[in-house]
């Protein structure tokens, strides 16, 4: 579990053919996908993915969140900036 959203483990018969077919071609046979969160909204994920086998345990899936949630703030962040950049009007009134 991390935080309030449940941990799932998916068999490469839930991915999707595109998906099985560029993993294969990279050589990668374990991905961990990670949701981007800030301020309570999704705003992207992130992926680990390896060569080998990916076997996780709850310690390491956390540790990876915690930087995933450091990452989404610097996304949102950064999109905060573009935005300003591009739409001045709108944030300087």
């Amino acid at each position: 579990r991390i935080g309030d959203h449940q941990a799932q483990r998916r068999t490469a018969a839930e991915v999707d053919d595109n998906s099985k077919s560029l993993l294969h071609n990279l050589g990668i046979t374990g991905i961990c996908m990670l949701p981007l969160w800030t301020s309570g909204r999704l705003v992207g994920s992130i992926a680990v993915s390896s060569r080998d086998p990916l076997e996780l345990n709850l310690e390491e899936i956390h540790n990876l969140q915690v930087a995933a949630n450091g990452i989404a703030v610097a996304v949102e962040r950064q999109r905060g900036e573009a935005a300003r950049l591009l739409y001045p009007t709108r944030y300087y009134r």
